[in-house]
C-alpha cells in the first residue's frame, strides 16, 4: 500500500521576495536570452544569489511557475512526491513504494511515476510554465529522487521548463538536452559580480563618492564578487568597522564571515573533506600530487572533480593541468581554523612535509616557500643542496635570497653557491668568482656532481663579463678531468658546451665538435639548460660565421626561454639574437629585439648588466643605421651606467664610441676610445682583443704608412685565420683592399674585395662593409674611379636588398650623377614599399637627369598588400596599417578621413571640403586649415612622412581629392558585398550559399556606422541605409535558419536584432512565430508582452491594433499556421 498523504507546508513553495534586492542585470540577461531552453541548472557554491537571481527570472518572464524548496526531508520519495505534486497542482501519483523498508524505486516504476505527474499535469487548467527546485543538492544523494527526475527530464513538456539550484552540479542525466541544445548551466562564473555590478550595488545602498570608491576596490580585492561576501563587507561598512588598509586575514577573521563560512559551507562537508581541507589550507593551489601526498587520498585525480563538482569553493587553475585552488576569503578561513586546531607547531609541520614532497618531486620554488615558512633550519639543511641547484638552474635569484635567509651556520658548498649566484646577478662579478672558486672547491670534495655542474656554469658567466675565458677553460678541463680520471663522469653536457664556448673566444681549434656533441647531449626535458645551451652554440657558431645556424639556435633558445616563462633570462636572449641579425643585416629585426631586451632588463630587479649590453647592441645597431649622433649618445650613456667589472661590454661600448667618434671626424677622441678598449683586452679573450685591434687599424689607416698598415693587418689576418675566425677574416681582407686601394693596386683590391664577399655568403651586414668598410665614403665610389667594372658593384648592391635604405637618400645625392641614376636604377628594381621615402625626396632633385629618373622609378613601384589601408568604420571609426592601429594627430584629421571615406566613390572638389569643415572662415585661412589639417591627416596614417612628401592612399591634384580605392579595404564595402551576394542566392533557391553570405554580414555589423561620429549631417543617409540593410539581412537570416529547421537559432538571431529595434512590431511578431514553429508556446507569449513593455518604456505607446489582432492569431494557431502567419 501506499503511504498516507501528508500534509503540505506552504512556506516551502513560496517563492522569496527579493523586491528590495539589486537586479542581476547581466546573469538575468542571460537567462532570459535563452528562455526557450528546456532545463535550467544554475549551480554554484554558497552565498552566489542562485536563489535572489531565478526569483527575479520568473518575475520578469511573466507567466505562471511554481516554487519548491526542498530540505533534508525531502529526499523522502513520498514528501518529495507529495511537494512536487502540490507545487505544480496535481495530484500525487499512486504508483509509490508499496513496503516501507524499500530504499529506491525501479527504474520502471520511476518511468510511470513521471508519466503519471506528466499526464495529470497536461490534465490541468492552470498549469505552470515553469518549475524551479531549489537546494537540489540536499536531495541529490537519494537514487530514487534521480530516477524520477531522469525519466522526468526524457518525458518533459515542451511548455514546461524545469530550473534546479544546487550547490553541486546535479548527478541526473541531461548529455541528450545538452546534445539538443535545450539546457542552459549557469555557473559561478556567470554569477560572480563584475565591477560594473559591484560599482551599480555600491550606488544602490546609496554609496558614492571618492570614499566609495576606495571601498569599492577594497571589497573587490577581499571578495573577488562574491555576492555573499559583498553583502557582509556593505553590512560591515555601513557599521563604520571598515579601514582602508583592511587586510584579507582580518576581514575573514570577523565574526559574521567566519560564522557564515562555518555554517553554510564548512560544517555541511563530510567528514572526508573536512579533513582534506584542513591539511591543504597552506597551499596556494592542489593538484593530485597535494592530494595524494599530503592528504593522504587514495584516489587523488577522482576526489580533485569530487571537490570541484561539490562546489566547495574551489575552481580550476588559469594555467589548467588539473589544479585547482580555493577562493582567497575562504582560504583565509581555513588558515585561522587550522591555526586554531592545531596551533603553530602544527602549522610548521604541514609547511616542513609540504616542503619534503615538493623537494622530492622537483618542485623547486614551492618548496622553498614550504621550507622558509617551515621556521626549521634542519629541513633547510636536509634538502638545501637539491634546492640550490634547482634554484640556479631555474634562474631565481628571488628563491635563492629566500633560502638563505635565517641560516647561521657554517657556510656550506651550496651556500657559496649561492652567495656567488646572487653576487653574478647584483654584477659584482670579481667577488663572485672568489666565491665561487671556494664553492668549487668543498663541492669536488662531496662529489655531489648537479651542484658541481651549477657552480661551473656559473664561473663561466662569470669569466665571459671579466674577458678571462682563459680560467673558465682551465675550470672545465680541471672538472671534467677529474672526473673522467675518477671514473664518476655522467651528464657533463652542460660543461662541454661552456668548455666549447671558452675555447672559441680564446681561439682553440676544435670548440665546434666539441659544441655540437655537448648540445646532442642535453636532453630536451632540460628546459632552461637547454636554452643556455642553444644560445651559447648560437654564440659559437656566430664567432665561427656560420650565422644561418646561429640563428636556428638562437630562435630554438628564445622559443624555450618564452615557453617556460623565464623572465630573467629574456633580455640576454633577446640581445644574443639581436647580434645575429645585426651580422645578417637585419637591423630593423635587431632593433626590435634590443627594444624588448632592453624592456625586460628594466623590469628585472637582477641582471643589471644585461640591460647595459643590450644599450650596447643598441649604439651599433644605430651606428650601422647611419644613426651616428643617436649612437654615439647611447654608448655614452651605457658608459656612464657601468657600476661593475663587466670587461667585455665596456670594450664593445669603447669600440663603438671610437667608430661614432671618427665618423663624426673627431679622429683625437676616437683613438682615445680605441685606446682604452685596447689596454682593457688581452689574450684571455683572443676574439675581442681581435675585435678591438682591427677596428684600430681601421682608424689610424688613414695616419699611418702603407707599409705599416699592411703589415699590421697581414698579421691581424693571419692570427684570425688560425684561430677559426671567418667574421674577422673577411674582415681584415676588407681593410687590406682598403689599404691595396690607397696603393692604387686595384686588381688586388678587386681580388681581395671579391674574396671577403664569396666569405660572407650570408652576411649582409659584410656586404656593406664591401661598400664602406667602416668609412663615411662608400668603397665602391673609390671602385667606380678605380676602373672596377659597375656589374661588381651591383652585384654587391643587389646582395643588400632593403638593408641599402639609410644609405639611399646619400647615393641618390652623390655628386657623381652615374653613382646616382645607378641608385635609382637599383632601388627601382627592388620593387620593395620602402624604396619609396628615398625617391621621392630624389624627385626635387635639381638634376634633371635623376629628378626624372627617380620619377620613374617611383611610379613603377607597386602599392603591397601590406601597405593597404583597412578602415574599419562599423561601430567606431578605426584605421589599421598593417598591425598597426593609426593614432590620429588631430581630430579634424580623423573626421576628415571619415569624410573623404563616405565620398570615397567620387573626387571632392577642396573647396567643398573646406566648406564643409570651415564654413564660418575666409578663404585664406580654409586653404591653410585645410592643408594643415590634410598634413596631419598624412601624417597620422606615417608618422615619419617628410615635407610635401605624398602618399599613394590620396589623389590630390587640380584643386580635387579623393581615396584611391585601390589603396584600401572596407568592411562597410565587405558587408554590402556579402548582402548582395546573399540576397541572389537566395532569390535562386541557394540556401547553404545565403546562409554563409549573411553571417558574415551579422559578423561584419558590429555596429552602426561611425557611432563615434553620430552627429555629423554627411554620415546619417549612409547610416541609415546600412542599418536598414542589416534589419533585412538579419531577417533574411532568420528566415533561412528557419527554413532549414533551426528555429531556435532563427530565434536567437532575431532576439539580437532586437536589443537593437525594441519598438519593431513586426520583429516582436517574427520572434513570436519562431517560438510558435518550436513548439513554445510560452514564450511567444511572453514575446508579446516584452513588446508591450518595450513600446510603453521607450515610445510611451501601446501595440497597434492590427498587430494585436496579428498576435492574438498567431498565439491561438498551431505550428503549421504559425508559419502562414
Amino acid at each position: 500500500m501506499g503511504k498516507s498523504p501528508l500534509p503540505v507546508l506552504k512556506t516551502k513553495l513560496c517563492s522569496p521576495n527579493v523586491a528590495q534586492a539589486l537586479e542581476r542585470t547581466r546573469p538575468l540577461r542571460r537567462l532570459l536570452d535563452n528562455a526557450d531552453k528546456a532545463v535550467i541548472v544554475v549551480d554554484a557554491d554558497a552565498g552566489y544569489g542562485k536563489t535572489t537571481l531565478v526569483a527575479q527570472y520568473v518575475r520578469a518572464t511573466g507567466v505562471q511557475y511554481a516554487w519548491y524548496r526542498l530540505d533534508a526531508s525531502d529526499s523522502s520519495v513520498h514528501v518529495f512526491l507529495t511537494y512536487l505534486a502540490a507545487a505544480l497542482g496535481v495530484e500525487p501519483p499512486d504508483l509509490l513504494v508499496q513496503q516501507e523498508a524499500r530504499s529506491s524505486l525501479e527504474e520502471t516504476t520511476a518511468q510511470a511515476v513521471a508519466r503519471t505527474l506528466v499526464l495529470r499535469l497536461q490534465e490541468s487548467e492552470e498549469q505552470p510554465s515553469i518549475l524551479v527546485l531549489d537546494d537540489f543538492h540536499l536531495v541529490d544523494h537519494s537514487v530514487s529522487i534521480r530516477l524520477i527526475l531522469n525519466a522526468l527530464l526524457e518525458q518533459l513538456p515542451q511548455d514546461l521548463q524545469l530550473v534546479l539550484l544546487s550547490r553541486r552540479a546535479p548527478s541526473l542525466l541531461m548529455g541528450k538536452l545538452a546534445a539538443e541544445r535545450r539546457l542552459l548551466r549557469v555557473d559561478a562564473n556567470d554569477l560572480t559580480f563584475s565591477l560594473e555590478e559591484m560599482r551599480a550595488l555600491w550606488e544602490h545602498e546609496g554609496l558614492f563618492g571618492s570614499s566609495a570608491s576606495a571601498s569599492l576596490d577594497l571589497a573587490r580585492s577581499l571578495t573577488e564578487g562574491w555576492p555573499a561576501g559583498l553583502a557582509l563587507f556593505l553590512a560591515w561598512l555601513q557599521r563604520g568597522r571598515a579601514k582602508e588598509d583592511l587586510s584579507l586575514e582580518e576581514f575573514g577573521c570577523q565574526r559574521e564571515v567566519y560564522d557564515y563560512l562555518a555554517q553554510e559551507v564548512f560544517d555541511r562537508q563530510p567528514q572526508t573533506i573536512r579533513s582534506f581541507l584542513l591539511n591543504t589550507a597552506i597551499l596556494e593551489d592542489i593538484g593530485e600530487l597535494e592530494c595524494g601526498e599530503l592528504a593522504g587520498i587514495f584516489h587523488p585525480k577522482s576526489f580533485l572533480k569530487q571537490i570541484e563538482r561539490e562546489n566547495v569553493f574551489f575552481r580550476p587553475c588559469e594555467g589548467g593541468g588539473g589544479r585547482l585552488t580555493c577562493h582567497p576569503l575562504f582560504r583565509s578561513f581555513l588558515l585561522t581554523m587550522v591555526q586554531q586546531e592545531k596551533g603553530d607547531e602544527g602549522v610548521s609541520e604541514l609547511h616542513r612535509r609540504a616542503a619534503e614532497v615538493y623537494s622530492t618531486h622537483s618542485e623547486t620554488e614551492r618548496a622553498v616557500t614550504h621550507a622558509s615558512m617551515a621556521n626549521d633550519e634542519r629541513v633547510l639543511l636536509e634538502h638545501g643542496a637539491r634546492l640550490a641547484t634547482a634554484v640556479v638552474a631555474s634562474c631565481r635569484p628571488d628563491l635563492a635570497e629566500r633560502l638563505l635567509q635565517g641560516l647561521g651556520c657554517d657556510p656550506t658548498d651550496w651556500q657559496l653557491m649561492l652567495r656567488g649566484y646572487l653576487l653574478n646577478c647584483k654584477g659584482d662579478y670579481r667577488r663572485a668568482l672568489d666565491v665561487l672558486d671556494d664553492a668549487l672547491r668543498i663541492a669536488i670534495c662531496g662529489q655531489d656532481e648537479d651542484l658541481i655542474r651549477a657552480i661551473v656554469d656559473q664561473v663561466t658567466l662569470c669569466c665571459a663579463a671579466l674577458g678571462d675565458y682563459e680560467h673558465a677553460s682551465e675550470t672545465c678541463r680541471e672538472v671534467l678531468g677529474r672526473f673522467e680520471r675518477t671514473g664518476q663522469r655522467s651528464d657533463w653536457a652542460a660543461v662541454l658546451m661552456a668548455l666549447a664556448f671558452c675555447s672559441c673566444r680564446v681561439g682553440k681549434s676544435d670548440y665546434l665538435a666539441v659544441a655540437e656533441s655537448a648540445l646532442e647531449a642535453i636532453p630536451e626535458q632540460a628546459a632552461i639548460r637547454r636554452a643556455l645551451a642553444c644560445m651559447r652554440y648560437a654564440l659559437i657558431q656566430l664567432v665561427a660565421g656560420d650565422l644561418k645556424r646561429a640563428r636556428l639556435q638562437a630562435n630554438a633558445g628564445f622559443a624555450l626561454v618564452k615557453q617556460h616563462e623565464v623572465d630573467l633570462l629574456s633580455c640576454w636572449v633577446a640581445t644574443g639574437r639581436a647580434e645575429i641579425e645585426l651580422e645578417l643585416g637585419e637591423y630593423g629585426t635587431a632593433l626590435l629585439l634590443i627594444q624588448e631586451a632592453r624592456q625586460a632588463g628594466e623590469e628585472c630587479a637582477y641582471y643589471r648588466d644585461d640591460f647595459v649590453a643590450a644599450t650596447e647592441s643598441l649604439s651599433n645597431t644605430l651606428l650601422g643605421m647611419g644613426r651616428v649622433e643617436e649612437a654615439l649618445a647611447e654608448a655614452s650613456r651605457c658608459l656612464q651606467m657601468m657600476q661593475h667589472d663587466d670587461i667585455t661590454t665596456e670594450v664593445y661600448c669603447l669600440i663603438d664610441s671610437a667608430n661614432c667618434f671618427r665618423l663624426l671626424g673627431n679622429t683625437v677622441a676616437a683613438c682615445d676610445s680605441i685606446d682604452r678598449a685596447l689596454q682593457l683586452t688581452s689574450s684571455r679573450d683572443l676574439w675581442l682583443s681581435l675585435i678591438a685591434r682591427l677596428t684600430s687599424s681601421s682608424l689610424t689607416a688613414t695616419v699611418a704608412t702603407p707599409f705599416e698598415t699592411l703589415k699590421a693587418l697581414n698579421e691581424l689576418r693571419d692570427i684570425a685565420d688560425s684561430a677559426g675566425f671567418k667574421r674577422l677574416f673577411t674582415w681584415s681582407l676588407l681593410l687590406l683592399a682598403v689599404a691595396r686601394q690607397r696603393e692604387c693596386s686595384v686588381e688586388e683590391c678587386e681580388e681581395q674585395l671579391r674574396e671577403a664577399l664569396g666569405l660572407a655568403s650570408q652576411n649582409r651586414y659584410i656586404h656593406l662593409m664591401v661598400l664602406e668598410c667602416r668609412y663615411h665614403v662608400p668603397v665602391f665610389v673609390h671602385a667606380l674611379q678605380a676602373g672596377i667594372e659597375t656589374e661588381f658593384v651591383c652585384e654587391i648592391l643587389s646582395r643588400i636588398g632593403p638593408w641599402l635604405l639609410p644609405h639611399a637618400e646619400g647615393l641618390l645625392a652623390s655628386d657623381d650623377l652615374r653613382l646616382a641614376l645607378l641608385a635609382t636604377t637599383i632601388l627601382k628594381d627592388t620593387k620593395a614599399t620602402w624604396a619609396r621615402k628615398p625617391l621621392l625626396k630624389a624627385v626635387r632633385d635639381r638634376r634633371p637627369e635623376v629628378a626624372k629618373a627617380a620619377a620613374e622609378a617611383l611610379a613603377a613601384l607597386p602599392v603591397q598588400q601590406e601597405d593597404k589601408l583597412r578602415i574599419k568604420a562599423l561601430g567606431d571609426f578605426k584605421v589599421m596599417c598593417g598591425d598597426r592601429e593609426v593614432m590620429w594627430r588631430k581630430r579634424k584629421a580623423k573626421h576628415m578621413m571619415q569624410y573623404l571615406f563616405i565620398n570615397r566613390k567620387r573626387r571632392l572638389p577642396k573647396d567643398v571640403v573646406m566648406d564643409t569643415f570651415w564654413p564660418e572662415s575666409q578663404l585664406s585661412a580654409s586653404v591653410n586649415n585645410f592643408y594643415v589639417t590634410f598634413h596631419a591627416l598624412k601624417r597620422s596614417l606615417n608618422p615619419h612622412l617628410q615635407r610635401r612628401e605624398q602618399l599613394p592612399y590620396f589623389q590630390a591634384s587640380e584643386g580635387m581629392v579623393q581615396l584611391v580605392q585601390e589603396t584600401f579595404s572596407s568592411d562597410v564595402d565587405e558587408f554590402v558585398e556579402a548582402w548582395e551576394e546573399a540576397r541572389a542566392a537566395a532569390a535562386q533557391g541557394r540556401k547553404q550559399d545565403a546562409l554563409e553570405n549573411l553571417k558574415r554580414c551579422q559578423e561584419l555589423y558590429v555596429g552602426d556606422l561611425m557611432e563615434d561620429n553620430l552627429y555629423e549631417e554627411w554620415t546619417l543617409e549612409e547610416r541609415q541605409e546600412l542599418h536598414e540593410t542589416y534589419c533585412s539581412a538579419m531577417c533574411l537570416l532568420a528566415e533561412v535558419l528557419s527554413s532549414k529547421g533551426e528555429h531556435d537559432e532563427a530565434a536567437r538571431t532575431l532576439r539580437r536584432l532586437i536589443n537593437r529595434e525594441k519598438t519593431r512590431e513586426d520583429l516582436h511578431l517574427l520572434l513570436a512565430a519562431q517560438y510558435m514553429l518550436a513548439g513554445n508556446r510560452p514564450m511567444a507569449h511572453t514575446q508579446f508582452k516584452l513588446c508591450q513593455r518595450a513600446l510603453r518604456e521607450e515610445l510611451d505607446v501601446e501595440v497597434s491594433d492590427e498587430m494585436r489582432q496579428r498576435f492574438e492569431c498567431l498565439l491561438k494557431s498551431s505550428a503549421g499556421e504559425a508559419v502562414k502567419t
